[in-house]
């Protein structure tokens, strides 16, 4: 009897050991974290694929960032550097189908450099619904089903078109429609920093404009654009006149652009008169700062550099609870 009170003494001083109250339990590097669903899969290891949704925010619940507002989970390769602080510690802790509140000391983000809404000795408090955990293996399959889906389904409403228009189209080897209607004479630069000068009107398949440069022609640095655009304009050369068609996995993919819808596929009429090797002009992003989103597997998802730091402009964010924007 006498060693079974020893040894529940004992488990309780290590339970109390690891455990700050509040149901939080802290990590050797200073991450509390609370685990509010639980399931029984694998947990997140370095090198898995994790689709996920983040949120973080300041202790008295002021958000920074959340991709719960959009339904827009993240996507990413679990690397050992992807995260400043403590972070990896908790998400480690995680399995798919897991949701928890993590508090990372601030200054193990930012140093000695806080922003103004933080204060010395302050946390980060994370929110994390775990969707996914998948191996490198399992993530390339995902990736290349639902492009092929996605391709496939592309293929039938561009075949569509172009039987209801009575269009002869050419398909190039990325998969671009294209038309000719006056060959381009002048020689094509090779580059990754061609600027072309060029009319242009871009509209979807039901003849919606969602952009024109209304006859007149405007430059356009083709680093800027999307790859079908930039196949199908060394198809047409300079000089040159035609169509195009861009499957919307050649567009801008899942992205929703302003007025124009995810999966989208582009109709381009162009006319080119010029085209010259320019200054190297850095890619624009059509992604909110620090994420980069890609075409991904998983629905409505961003693939990202995730934002491991906050915005550089230092105001206080908004404030709102934990499930703002869900």
């Amino acid at each position: 009897m006498k060693n079974i009170a020893l040894s529940l003494m004992l488990f309780a001083l290590i339970f109390t050991a690891c455990n700050t109250g509040g149901g939080h339990t802290k990590t050797a590097k200073g991450l509390e974290y609370t685990l509010h669903t639980k399931s029984n899969g694998p947990k997140a290891k370095i090198g898995d694929y994790l689709t996920l949704n983040m949120q973080y925010a300041t202790e008295n619940d002021s958000i920074i960032f959340s991709s719960y507002r959009n339904n827009r989970p993240l996507s990413f390769k679990f690397q050992e550097t992807l995260f400043k602080g403590a972070l990896n510690d908790g998400i480690t802790q995680m399995a798919a189908g897991d949701s928890a509140t993590l508090l990372v000391p601030a200054d193990s983000i930012y140093g000695d450099r806080l922003p103004n809404f933080v204060k010395k000795g302050g946390k980060i408090k994370y929110t994390i619904s775990l969707l996914k955990v998948q191996s490198e293996q399992e993530y390339q399959a995902e990736v290349e089903a639902k492009k092929k889906a996605q391709d496939d389904a592309d293929a039938k409403l561009i075949n569509e078109y172009i039987a209801k228009n009575n269009l002869k189209m050419e398909t190039a080897p990325s998969g671009v429609r294209y038309s000719i209607t006056k060959p381009g004479t002048g020689a094509m630069p090779e580059g990754n920093n061609l600027v072309v000068k060029m009319k242009y009107s871009l509209t979807l398949l039901d003849g919606k404009e969602v952009e024109s440069s209304k006859g007149a022609a405007v430059e356009m640095p083709m680093n800027r654009q999307v790859k079908g655009l930039r196949d199908g304009i060394a198809l047409i050369k300079k000089g040159g006149k035609g169509k195009l068609i861009v499957p919307s996995t050649l567009g801008y993919g899942e992205r929703q652009r302003g007025s124009l819808p995810a999966n989208s596929v582009l109709v381009y009429d162009v006319e080119i008169d010029d085209v010259v090797e320019g200054e190297p002009v850095k890619p624009a992003s059509s992604a909110p700062a620090k994420l980069q989103t890609t075409t991904t597997p998983a629905g409505n998802t961003s693939t990202a550099k995730l934002p491991t730091t906050m915005p550089a402009k230092q105001t206080p964010p908004a404030k709102g609870g934990a499930n703002e924007g869900k």
